[in-house]
C-alpha cells in the first residue's frame, strides 16, 4: 500500500530519521517538534529571542490554545547554541525568503 505512515519506535530508527533530512532547518524542525511535542503551526512561529539564553519556554498552542511552559532538555540547548541571527529573526524562516 502506498503512503503507509509508520511509527518510529527506537531511538536508532529516530537519529536515521534525523540523519536523512538536511542539516540546519530540516533537522531542527523534527528535533524541536519532538522535543517539545509541538505542531509545525506552533514551531515556526518561535523567533530566537525566545529560545537564545533560556532554559525553558512559556507559549500557547495555536489550535488547542493552551498555554505550555517547556523545559529545554540538552539537546533543545545544544540546537539553540547553534542558531544563527538576531533575536527577532524566525528560528525556521521561510524557504521562500
Amino acid at each position: 500500500m502506498e503512503n503507509e505512515v509508520f511509527p518510529i519506535k527506537s531511538k536508532r530508527d529516530y537519529n536515521k530519521f534525523i540523519k536523512a533530512l538536511k542539516p540546519g532547518r530540516d533537522q531542527w524542525l523534527a528535533q524541536l517538534g519532538t522535543a517539545f511535542g509541538l505542531r509545525i503551526s506552533d514551531l515556526r512561529l518561535l523567533k530566537i529571542g525566545q529560545l537564545r539564553g533560556q532554559k525553558s519556554i512559556t507559549l500557547w498552542e495555536k489550535k488547542r490554545k493552551k498555554k505550555r511552559v517547556i523545559t529545554f532538555s540538552s539537546s533543545v540547548l545544544k540546537i539553540v547554541s547553534q542558531l544563527e541571527g538576531d533575536d527577532d529573526d524566525y528560528v525556521f524562516a521561510s524557504r521562500k525568503g
